[in-house]
Protein backbone atom coordinates (compact mmCIF):
# COMPACT_ATOMS: atom_id res chain seq x y z
CA UNK A 1 0.00 0.00 0.00
CA UNK A 2 1.41 3.59 -0.75
CA UNK A 3 0.85 6.49 2.00
CA UNK A 4 0.89 10.19 1.96
CA UNK A 5 0.90 11.52 5.00
CA UNK A 6 1.03 15.23 6.27
CA UNK A 7 2.84 15.97 9.60
CA UNK A 8 2.99 19.01 11.70
CA UNK A 9 3.74 19.79 15.14
CA UNK A 10 3.86 23.90 16.92
CA UNK A 11 5.13 22.80 20.43
CA UNK A 12 8.67 22.01 19.78
CA UNK A 13 8.20 21.43 16.48
CA UNK A 14 11.72 21.17 15.43
CA UNK A 15 12.21 17.91 17.90
CA UNK A 16 9.01 16.56 17.32
CA UNK A 17 8.95 16.32 13.63
CA UNK A 18 12.30 14.55 14.25
CA UNK A 19 10.64 11.99 16.50
CA UNK A 20 7.73 11.48 14.49
CA UNK A 21 9.85 10.59 11.49
CA UNK A 22 12.00 8.19 13.34
CA UNK A 23 9.06 6.36 14.57
CA UNK A 24 7.92 6.25 10.78
CA UNK A 25 10.46 3.80 10.41
CA UNK A 26 8.67 1.33 12.33
CA UNK A 27 6.61 1.16 9.30
CA UNK A 28 8.65 1.88 6.31
CA UNK A 29 12.51 1.63 5.95
CA UNK A 30 12.07 3.99 3.09
CA UNK A 31 10.45 7.92 3.84
CA UNK A 32 10.45 10.52 1.39
CA UNK A 33 9.97 13.89 2.83
CA UNK A 34 9.00 16.82 1.16
CA UNK A 35 10.29 20.54 1.90
CA UNK A 36 9.59 21.61 5.72
CA UNK A 37 7.28 25.14 6.00
CA UNK A 38 6.56 27.25 8.88
CA UNK A 39 2.76 28.48 8.72
CA UNK A 40 0.76 29.62 10.98
CA UNK A 41 -2.29 27.76 12.86
CA UNK A 42 -4.81 27.30 10.70
CA UNK A 43 -8.51 26.76 12.54
CA UNK A 44 -7.39 28.35 16.15
CA UNK A 45 -5.46 31.18 17.38
CA UNK A 46 -2.21 30.29 18.54
CA UNK A 47 1.23 32.12 19.02
CA UNK A 48 3.00 29.01 18.04
CA UNK A 49 3.74 28.78 14.61
CA UNK A 50 3.71 25.28 12.38
CA UNK A 51 6.40 23.07 11.06
CA UNK A 52 4.83 20.91 8.31
CA UNK A 53 5.55 18.02 5.85
CA UNK A 54 4.54 15.66 4.05
CA UNK A 55 5.69 11.83 3.97
CA UNK A 56 4.99 8.96 1.36
CA UNK A 57 5.80 5.29 1.86
CA UNK A 58 5.08 1.84 1.15
CA UNK A 59 3.79 -0.48 3.54
CA UNK A 60 1.69 -3.52 4.50
CA UNK A 61 0.17 -2.10 7.15
CA UNK A 62 -3.74 -1.92 7.20
CA UNK A 63 -4.39 1.91 7.24
CA UNK A 64 -6.77 1.38 10.16
CA UNK A 65 -3.45 -0.58 12.39
CA UNK A 66 -1.49 2.39 11.08
CA UNK A 67 -3.63 5.17 12.15
CA UNK A 68 -3.82 3.47 15.75
CA UNK A 69 0.00 3.65 16.00
CA UNK A 70 -0.26 7.02 14.66
CA UNK A 71 -2.62 8.49 17.63
CA UNK A 72 -0.38 6.61 20.26
CA UNK A 73 2.60 8.55 18.16
CA UNK A 74 0.93 11.98 18.94
CA UNK A 75 0.01 10.86 22.70
CA UNK A 76 3.47 10.09 23.41
CA UNK A 77 4.70 13.10 21.82
CA UNK A 78 2.13 14.90 24.52
CA UNK A 79 -1.21 15.07 22.78
CA UNK A 80 -4.57 14.94 24.54
CA UNK A 81 -6.13 13.13 21.68
CA UNK A 82 -9.41 13.06 24.43
CA UNK A 83 -9.61 16.71 25.09
CA UNK A 84 -12.82 17.81 23.36
CA UNK A 85 -11.23 20.96 21.62
CA UNK A 86 -8.28 19.45 20.83
CA UNK A 87 -8.58 20.24 17.04
CA UNK A 88 -8.58 23.86 18.77
CA UNK A 89 -5.02 23.32 20.71
CA UNK A 90 -1.27 23.56 20.26
CA UNK A 91 -0.09 20.59 18.72
CA UNK A 92 2.86 18.78 19.57
CA UNK A 93 2.46 15.87 17.11
CA UNK A 94 -0.33 15.59 14.16
CA UNK A 95 -0.09 12.92 11.74
CA UNK A 96 -3.02 12.29 9.28
CA UNK A 97 -2.88 10.21 6.20
CA UNK A 98 -4.11 11.79 3.40
CA UNK A 99 -4.42 8.96 0.78
CA UNK A 100 -3.80 5.04 1.26
CA UNK A 101 -3.59 3.94 -2.53
CA UNK A 102 -3.20 0.15 -3.85
CA UNK A 103 -0.67 1.96 -6.95
CA UNK A 104 0.10 4.79 -7.98
CA UNK A 105 -1.70 4.99 -10.95
CA UNK A 106 -4.68 7.07 -10.52
CA UNK A 107 -4.32 9.96 -7.65
CA UNK A 108 -7.49 10.86 -5.45
CA UNK A 109 -8.56 14.56 -5.56
CA UNK A 110 -5.68 17.02 -3.83
CA UNK A 111 -6.02 18.30 -0.08
CA UNK A 112 -7.13 21.89 -0.40
CA UNK A 113 -5.38 23.08 2.88
CA UNK A 114 -2.65 25.47 2.06
CA UNK A 115 -0.17 23.70 3.88
CA UNK A 116 -0.82 20.35 2.41
CA UNK A 117 -1.30 20.71 -1.22
CA UNK A 118 2.41 22.43 -2.67
CA UNK A 119 4.40 19.58 -0.20
CA UNK A 120 2.06 16.94 -1.50
CA UNK A 121 2.50 18.41 -5.10
CA UNK A 122 6.44 18.61 -4.77
CA UNK A 123 6.07 14.48 -3.23
CA UNK A 124 4.41 13.72 -6.77
CA UNK A 125 6.43 15.75 -8.85
CA UNK A 126 9.62 14.08 -7.12
CA UNK A 127 8.02 10.38 -7.57
CA UNK A 128 7.97 11.72 -11.69
CA UNK A 129 3.96 12.92 -12.05
CA UNK A 130 4.08 15.78 -14.76
CA UNK A 131 3.01 18.05 -12.18
CA UNK A 132 4.03 22.14 -12.53
CA UNK A 133 4.41 22.68 -8.45
CA UNK A 134 4.25 26.42 -7.67
CA UNK A 135 7.35 28.22 -5.81
CA UNK A 136 7.35 27.33 -2.38
CA UNK A 137 8.60 28.98 0.27
CA UNK A 138 11.96 28.30 1.85
CA UNK A 139 11.91 25.22 3.71
CA UNK A 140 13.33 24.98 7.22
CA UNK A 141 16.17 22.91 7.70
CA UNK A 142 16.50 19.65 10.00
CA UNK A 143 18.84 17.02 10.59
CA UNK A 144 17.68 13.25 10.98
CA UNK A 145 20.45 10.18 10.42
CA UNK A 146 22.88 12.83 10.03
CA UNK A 147 21.17 13.96 6.54
CA UNK A 148 19.95 17.10 5.95
CA UNK A 149 16.02 17.49 5.13
CA UNK A 150 13.41 20.53 4.69
CA UNK A 151 14.66 22.46 2.67
CA UNK A 152 13.97 20.22 -0.61
CA UNK A 153 12.32 16.88 -1.52
CA UNK A 154 14.61 13.88 0.07
CA UNK A 155 14.40 9.95 0.70
CA UNK A 156 15.83 9.05 3.92
CA UNK A 157 16.41 5.23 4.97
CA UNK A 158 16.77 3.76 8.26
CA UNK A 159 19.68 1.83 7.12
CA UNK A 160 21.61 4.90 8.10
CA UNK A 161 20.78 5.01 11.67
Amino acid sequence: MHYFLSIGSNLNPEKNIILILEQLFNFSAHLLVSKIILTPAEGFISNNHFLNTCIYFKSDFDPIELKKHFNRIETQLGRDRNAPDRAKQDHPADIDIIWKLETLNRLPALPTEPYIQPLLLELLSFLGYPIETSALEAGVSLEIIQQQIGLNTVWITKEKI
